[in-house]
C-alpha cells in the first residue's frame, strides 16, 4: 500500500515538473509580445491633420477575429500616429458621419469633404485607413497523447510492479493525463491607405506582410487542465505592421505633404468655398451609391422541429441522430478487456463530441427528443432536455456541455456571441475544436504536422490536426431546455454562424 502511494506521488511530481517547464518556456516566448516602441525619424516635425477610420478585417478565422478587430486596430493606429506628431482628430462619436465618410472614401468619388460639411465637421487633411486584407493559418507542428493510451500504459506498468492494486492506480493516474502541443504559423497581410479629404483620391498606400508562430500546450492531469501559450500573438503581429506602415508614411509622405498643404492653402480655401456654394444633391434617390453596404442576409424558412419552431437556413436539413452503430460498438466491446475499452475510446473520439454527446451515459444521454442538422460543411444538433437534469438553470447545462467537450476532445473557448430574441438576449458560446487524425505515412515523406510514434519498417504514425469551430446555445422552454449546437470547419464557420444566430434568435 505504501509503495503504491509512492508510485502515485512520483507521477504527480513528474506532472508538476512538466508544468513548471512549460510555464518557463511560455514566459520566455512571451517576451517577444511586449510592446516595442518605434523611432519615427520625423517625429519632431508636425504632420497633417488626420482622421483614422475603422478599417476592415478580412478573415474567415473566428479565432483571429476574436483577437483582432477594426476598432482595436483604429485605437492603436491613433495612438501611434499621435506619437509620430500627426494631428489626430479627437474621436468622433458620430457613427452616421463615419459611415458616410468611409463609403465615400472607399468609392473614391471625390465627395469626402461634402460628408464632413453635411455634419458640420471641420475636414482633416487626410483620412487614413488600416485594413487586414488576408489571414492564412498553417499548422507547422502538432503532437498529441491520448488519455486512453496513457491509461492503458499506466495499468500495465502498475500491474507489473505492484499487481492488481498497482494496475488500478496506474490506470487512474496516467489515464487522467492528456497532452497536446499545437504550433500554427499565421501569415497576415495589412494594407494602409492615405486618402485626401478634399478630393477623395487615395494619395498613398502600401502593404505589409508578417508571419507569426503561435505555440500552445494543453495538459490535463488528475482532472485539472492547464493551457500554456507562447510564441507570437496575433494582435502583436498586426500592431507591428501598423507601426511599419506609420513609419513609412512618416519617412516618405509627411514632410512633402506639409509643404504642399502650405503652398496650396489659398487654393484649398477656394475649393472649400466653392464646394460650400454648390447646390445640394436633389432628393431623388440615385441607387444605393451612398448607402451603407448591407451584408447579404441568410435565407431561412420557419420550420417545426418537434416541439420547437425556428428559422432554419436554406440548405440545412434535419435527420435522426447519428450513432457509432451497433456493429461498431459490439466489436469495440467484444472482448471485455483493456484492448476493447481502448478500441471503444478510440471509436468514440473518432466519432466526435456531437455524436458522443447523446450516447448512453453521456451528459445528454437522457435527451427527451431532438434532431441532427446537416448541410454543406455543417454538423449540428437541436436537442430537448428535461429542465430537471440541470435544475432549470441554463448555465449549469452549459457548464456540463463544456466539461463533456473538454473530456472527449481538444476544445478551447474562443468567446461569447449574443443574439436578440423574444424575451431578451441569448448567449452563444464559441469554441475551437481540434479533431486529431492518426495517419500512417512513409518515413521518407516530409512532415510538418507530425505526432510522435514511429512505426515498423519505413512507415510511421503521425497526428494530423483538423481545426473546427463549435457554437452552443442553451435556452429554457417550459419544463425543458433547448440545446442548439453547430460544428463547422474553421475556414467556413463565420458565414454559417450568421445562420445559427437566426436559428437561435427565432426559437419559440
Amino acid at each position: 500500500m505504501r509503495l503504491s502511494l509512492r508510485l502515485a506521488l512520483c507521477v504527480v511530481l513528474f506532472g508538476l515538473c512538466g508544468c513548471m517547464g512549460t510555464s518557463k518556456k511560455a514566459h520566455l516566448m512571451a517576451e517577444d509580445n511586449l510592446y516595442k516602441p518605434v523611432e519615427y525619424v520625423n517625429a519632431a516635425q508636425p504632420g497633417p491633420t488626420v482622421l483614422v477610420l475603422p478599417g476592415q478585417v478580412s478573415a474567415w478565422s473566428y479565432e483571429f477575429l476574436g483577437k483582432v478587430n477594426a476598432q482595436g486596430l483604429r485605437d492603436f493606429a491613433e495612438v501611434e500616429m499621435g506619437k509620430c506628431n500627426f494631428k489626430v482628430l479627437d474621436r468622433v462619436e458620430n457613427p452616421a458621419m463615419l459611415q458616410e465618410v468611409a463609403i465615400a472614401a472607399n468609392l473614391g468619388e471625390g465627395a469626402v469633404i461634402g460628408k464632413f460639411k453635411k455634419f458640420k465637421f471641420t475636414p482633416p487633411h487626410w483620412v487614413v485607413v488600416f485594413d487586414v486584407i488576408e489571414v492564412t493559418p498553417r499548422s507547422t507542428g502538432f503532437k498529441y497523447t491520448d488519455k486512453a493510451m496513457a491509461g492503458l500504459a499506466g495499468s500495465l506498468m502498475g500491474g507489473m510492479i505492484f499487481g492488481q492494486l498497482g494496475a488500478k492506480i496506474g490506470e487512474a493516474t496516467l489515464g487522467s493525463i492528456s497532452s497536446a502541443e499545437e504550433q500554427r504559423e499565421w501569415a497576415i497581410s495589412l494594407r494602409y491607405r492615405v486618402i485626401d479629404a478634399v478630393s477623395g483620391v487615395t494619395a498613398h498606400e502600401g502593404q505589409f506582410q508578417d508571419k507569426t508562430t503561435v505555440y500552445r500546450e494543453i495538459k490535463g492531469f488528475m482532472g485539472f487542465d492547464t493551457h500554456e501559450a507562447g510564441g507570437g500573438q496575433l494582435s502583436t503581429s498586426v500592431q507591428r505592421m501598423v507601426q511599419q506602415a506609420i513609419r513609412e508614411i512618416d519617412e516618405k509622405h509627411k514632410l512633402p505633404a506639409m509643404a504642399a498643404f502650405e503652398a496650396e492653402k489659398a487654393k484649398r480655401e477656394k475649393a472649400i468655398a466653392r464646394a460650400a456654394a454648390e447646390k445640394p444633391a436633389p432628393p431623388a434617390k440615385k441607387g444605393k451609391k451612398d448607402e451603407a453596404p448591407v451584408a447579404e442576409g441568410v435565407a431561412c424558412t420557419m420550420t417545426s422541429l418537434g416541439a420547437v419552431s425556428c428559422l432554419v437556413p436554406t440548405g440545412w436539413t434535419t435527420a435522426a441522430f447519428p450513432t457509432l452503430g451497433a456493429q461498431g460498438q459490439a466489436q469495440a466491446l467484444g472482448g471485455g478487456g483493456q484492448s476493447s475499452a481502448l478500441a471503444m475510446s478510440l471509436a468514440t473520439q473518432a466519432a466526435g463530441p456531437l455524436v458522443t454527446l447523446t450516447m448512453p451515459g453521456s451528459v445528454l444521454g437522457t435527451a427527451f427528443s431532438g434532431v441532427a442538422i446537416n448541410g454543406p460543411d455543417v454538423d449540428g444538433r437541436l436537442i430537448m432536455v428535461p429542465a430537471q437534469a440541470c435544475k432549470g438553470d441554463p448555465a449549469v447545462l452549459q457548464a456540463m456541455l463544456e466539461k463533456h467537450f473538454q473530456q472527449s476532445s481538444l476544445v478551447q473557448g474562443l468567446g461569447v456571441e449574443t443574439v436578440e430574441a423574444q424575451g431578451g438576449q441569448r448567449p452563444i458560446q464559441v469554441y475551437k475544436y481540434i479533431r486529431v487524425e492518426r495517419r500512417k505515412v512513409e518515413s521518407n515523406e516530409p512532415q510538418t504536422t507530425s505526432g510522435a510514434d514511429t512505426g515498423q519498417g519505413n512507415s510511421k504514425m503521425v497526428s494530423v490536426p483538423h481545426y473546427l469551430n463549435i457554437a452552443v446555445a442553451v435556452m429554457p422552454k417550459g419544463d425543458q431546455m433547448v440545446v442548439a449546437l453547430l460544428m463547422v470547419p474553421e475556414e467556413r464557420f463565420v458565414p454559417q454562424l450568421e445562420g445559427f444566430r437566426k436559428l437561435v434568435g427565432s426559437i419559440s
